[in-house]
């Protein structure tokens, strides 16, 4: 059986947690490639930098986040690599 990533009727990019936190910004490089968007330094620093968990769970805190299950108290959660083994 192949895998869904060789047969999804749309381009699919597998990049895991702890390769964004070992490279933060060859990542987004390659995420603006497959899209088709412009690289540029400024602007894959502007993305890991709003994109950071301390970032994202603050905001989470200040305005909740609508992927949380209604059975957690935060989505985001810890962020550290590993942990969600």
């Amino acid at each position: 059986m192949r895998s869904w990533c060789e047969t999804s009727a749309f381009p699919v990019l597998e990049i895991r947690y702890e390769t964004l936190m070992a490279e933060p910004d060859a990542s987004p490089a390659k995420i603006c490639k497959l899209l088709q968007l412009p690289v540029t330094a400024g602007r894959i620093r502007r993305a890991v930098a709003h994109s950071r968990f301390d970032v994202l769970a603050a905001d989470e805190r200040a305005s909740g986040f609508s992927e949380r299950s209604p059975h957690s108290r935060a989505f985001f959660r810890e962020g550290a690599v590993g942990k969600g083994k």
